[in-house]
């Protein structure tokens, strides 16, 4: 079965590891929902080079707004989504929003108004109606209600931190904010949360924010196998209230 991801690494991790059941169908990266969602694409003359296929297809696909398209007529039934991404904040440029990135930053595109925090939490909570509009063609959308690290164990299993930025900052203290708005306004959502893990050295990728240790992604699996084997049982649950 292919399911599609929008968010982050996080979300994308644990279908490496062999206790994973399923397939990608489309891992759509690096955009906030409220740039993805905002219907206005970048000048189609725009060039960019980030030296990555897969950084360049992000940003391309949030500045011309590939991924609501795809989203609207996937073939996969199932999309996973964090919400972690929102912390970028969008910025404004010539009518249009776009996700103000670490890709987009070294793009040197030019750079309009940059709206972040509560600001952006208001543009989410406007724009939530069109996003769960595009998200009802997916039978099954999956919440991973996921959140920044701030520590990690090193190679000797020492605990060390990470530098947190204000944009970290506001999201690890208000993504619950984020997440409790989609749930209640998605109808074909299902929640995924998981507490108790933090980040690792020994990731792919080396120490991060959303860098966490395999038991972490194990969980993921596990949830993932839970809820897609008795959505029926949730589904009754939420709509009646007992089962």
């Amino acid at each position: 079965m292919n399911i599609d991801i929008f968010g982050s690494c996080i979300s994308r991790d644990p279908f490496e590891l062999e206790s994973n059941r399923y397939s990608v169908g489309k891992y759509m990266a690096r955009s906030s929902f409220v740039s993805t969602i905002h219907g206005k694409k970048f000048d189609n003359k725009t060039e960019f080079d980030l030296g990555n296929n897969f950084r360049n297809r992000c940003l391309n696909d949030d500045l011309q707004k590939e991924s609501v398209e795809y989203m609207e007529t996937s073939d996969s039934p199932i999309l996973l989504v964090d919400l972690i991404q929102e912390r970028y904040g969008v910025h404004q440029y010539n009518e249009g929003l776009y996700t103000y990135s670490h890709d987009y930053r070294v793009s040197k595109l030019p750079i309009g108004k940059i709206i972040r925090y509560d600001e952006h939490f208001e543009m989410f909570k406007d724009q939530i109606n069109k996003i769960a509009n595009v998200l009802s063609n997916y039978e099954v959308v999956i919440l991973h209600e996921a959140n920044l690290t701030p520590v990690y164990y090193a190679k000797d299993q020492l605990l060390s931190k990470l530098a947190i930025n204000d944009t970290d900052s506001y999201f690890m203290q208000n993504g619950s904010k984020y997440y409790n708005l989609f749930k209640e306004h998605v109808p074909n959502v299902y929640s995924l949360k998981i507490n108790g893990y933090i980040g690792t050295e020994l990731h792919k990728w080396g120490p991060g924010k959303a860098h966490y240790e395999d038991e972490y992604h194990e969980k993921v699996n596990s949830g993932l196998d839970h809820i897609i084997n008795h959505k029926e049982d949730f589904y009754y649950l939420k709509n009646f209230g007992q089962y």
